[in-house]
């Protein structure tokens, strides 16, 4: 074991070995994934089967909403929604008067009028077809209906009846009280809401992210710090993971209270994520923090405060993954947000904390800087969004320097540290936990990926998800100065 740990070290200070062993660490993941690839290839798949009756209306019906889609993809002839509305419409309605309408007839009826503005009309519409035929694309649409009517006694009618446990979630009595600002029905149906949609792969690679980082974190301390502090560790991530909670919540009601949305444009989206995302988030990270106040606000405990804020953050930068992990997966969004939202929100509320730490210690000396450095970093964290969501005026979409604000987090983040703890001591190289931990966690996307998708695909989504990283990577490394051998 002493020897394995000697040939780790020796490799983890040294540049040629380093470069070396992530190569053959990718070499080995790429082969990996692409034998799984190769293997469920080879495997019989299911013929898809062709649409029904109530596909064909459903298709029919959003193509006619959405013109120019590729008539290869649409389905076959229906007699709804093709020509003039003046043509079939009457027909349609007569169908749906009839003493027996025909099948599809009230689905289509039902479509138009929720789409025309008119839900509560259309949910007798699903129901009744739904009855005589059962279709989980009817029940959905009848779903969408109740929460767009926010008929809240229909709801919770359709939670009693069987038909309907597979599509009724939730999810779907959390929105209910989102729209209808019912903070009952929101805090009942929150949590089960947040998290009943979690696969184990899902959560198995959330979890490997958190620890990459929280390892990289814990090398910050020295020996015997850590000894006395590690139990705190669960607990700090803990809190950064429930601070995602009052965060959801506070949107909730400011989005309803002054009706802030983030629009089209870059200055409107930039006012959205300044004031509502940026300021809530950093706020709420910060209020989960103060609870480790106790331990870190007497005079020289500065680092501690640092680092545990930072897995403070960290905690919350785990928990909002589970939903991007869940519905991007396959198209290299671990990988990305592992050298970003990661990295965005450690170094974001370490710094804030420590501020605050220095405040609550010394208000007349630090009151003023840790205004600063919060208003600072609310500022970050917001333009940091909006160079992701909206291009600039006269620029276009210059995403690609969010880096610059990532860069501009880790250095924040690295100047206290720089003063506070030493790169000496380490038996593995920081630089080898991030570079080996990244490379672990590409692999892992890599063959997740290449179960979905065909080898070449999956290899091209993760691969442009790593290069779009590497500046990133590197001005981490960078920031981390370690001394390495050639």
């Amino acid at each position: 074991m002493r020897s394995l740990t000697r040939t780790l070290q020796d490799i983890s200070y040294s540049k040629i070995a380093l470069i070396k062993s992530y190569g053959i660490l990718l070499l080995l993941g790429m082969a990996s994934a692409g034998i799984v690839s190769t293997f469920l290839s080879m495997l019989p798949r299911p013929v898809p089967s062709e649409p029904d009756t109530f596909e064909n209306i459903f298709f029919r019906f959003y193509e006619l909403r959405t013109p120019g889609q590729d008539p290869e993809f649409l389905p076959t002839e229906t007699g709804y929604f093709q020509g003039n509305e003046e043509e079939w419409m009457p027909r349609l309605l007569e169908e749906v008067n009839h003493e027996s309408p025909p099948t599809g007839a009230r689905f289509a009826l039902g479509l138009w009028l929720m789409d025309d503005g008119k839900p509560s009309e259309a949910i007798n519409l699903f129901h009744q077809e739904n009855l005589d035929s059962p279709h989980a694309l009817i029940r959905q649409s009848e779903l969408e209906a109740t929460l767009r009517a926010r008929d809240v006694n229909h709801l919770y009618s359709l939670r009693e009846n069987p038909a309907y446990d597979g599509e009724l979630r939730g999810v779907h009595f959390f929105h209910m009280g989102v729209l209808t600002q019912d903070w009952g029905m929101i805090f009942r149906w929150f949590w089960l809401a947040q998290y009943e949609n979690i696969f184990a792969g899902t959560l198995f690679m959330v979890l490997v992210a958190g620890a990459i980082w929280t390892a990289l974190i814990l090398s910050l301390f020295p020996r015997p710090l850590l000894r006395a502090y590690i139990f705190l560790v669960p607990l700090a991530l803990a809190l950064g993971w429930i601070s995602t909670w009052p965060t959801i919540w506070s949107s909730i009601w400011m989005e309803n209270r002054f009706n802030i949305e983030e629009g089209h444009n870059f200055f409107s989206a930039l006012l959205y994520y300044l004031v509502s995302v940026g300021f809530r988030e950093e706020i709420c990270k910060l209020l989960l923090f103060t609870p480790l106040l106790f331990r870190v606000s007497k005079n020289g405990r500065d680092l501690e405060a640092l680092l545990f804020g930072a897995m403070v953050g960290l905690g919350f930068a785990i928990e909002e993954n589970i939903n991007y992990f869940t519905n991007y997966q396959g198209t290299g969004v671990a990988v990305s947000r592992f050298v970003s939202a990661n990295l965005l929100h450690l170094s974001l509320t370490g710094v804030t904390s420590l501020a605050l730490t220095r405040a609550v210690r010394d208000p007349n000396r630090w009151l003023a800087d840790a205004v600063t450095t919060l208003a600072m970093c609310i500022g970050i964290h917001g333009l940091y969004n909006t160079l992701l969501s909206q291009p600039v005026p006269g620029l276009g979409e210059i995403s690609f320097f969010s880096g610059t604000l990532l860069a501009a987090c880790s250095f924040l983040f690295f100047r206290e540290t720089g003063s506070l703890s030493s790169i000496h001591g380490l038996r593995i190289s920081r630089t080898a936990l991030f570079c080996w931990g990244f490379c672990l966690l590409f692999n892992l996307e890599l063959m997740s990926a290449s179960v979905l998708l065909p080898f070449d695909n999956a290899l091209f989504l993760t691969g442009n998800a790593a290069l779009s990283a590497t500046l990133t990577a590197y001005i981490f490394l960078h920031q981390i100065n370690e001394p390495l051998s050639p």
